[in-house]
């Protein structure tokens, strides 16, 4: 699978006066829109097909309506040690369980792999975290 992440790259749209950073974006189903794009101009090129929002420190709460302003499909929302999917339907997001943008990939398993990232040795982790990519595949 060609994914390409532009980490927390700047999301904006001039005609809507508006703006976004994520901390973390994807390009999964749109990847071959961004090849050789040297600025992610949301006039001319789709949003990122996942973004990833970390909620520790500051609520990004006043950010959802910016995404859906711009369209981004999927949203991963990490607070208070749990994962919640976000897709947007018309101009509004919806919790779901499961990602659109990456099938059989469950907000629950996603939880479960950042906790135990906190407690187990990172090498036995990354074997989990594998082995469970292989289950999902």
């Amino acid at each position: 699978m060609d994914v390409r992440g532009l980490g927390h790259v700047t999301h904006k749209r001039a005609d809507l006066l508006r703006g976004v950073e994520p901390d973390g974006c994807f390009f999964i189903q749109n990847v071959e829109a961004i090849v050789g794009a040297s600025d992610l101009d949301l006039t001319l090129l789709p949003p990122a097909d996942l973004v990833i929002e970390v909620d520790i420190s500051s609520p990004s709460v006043a950010k959802v309506p910016i995404y859906a302003a711009i369209g981004a499909p999927e949203i991963w929302h990490f607070e208070n040690d749990d994962v919640r999917f976000l897709r947007l339907c018309e101009d509004q997001y919806i919790s779901i369980t499961e990602s659109v943008c990456l099938p059989r990939v469950l907000a629950q398993d996603v939880t479960r792999l950042i906790g135990d990232s906190r407690t187990m040795k990172r090498p036995e982790w990354l074997r989990k975290l594998r082995e469970w990519i292989r289950s999902v595949d």
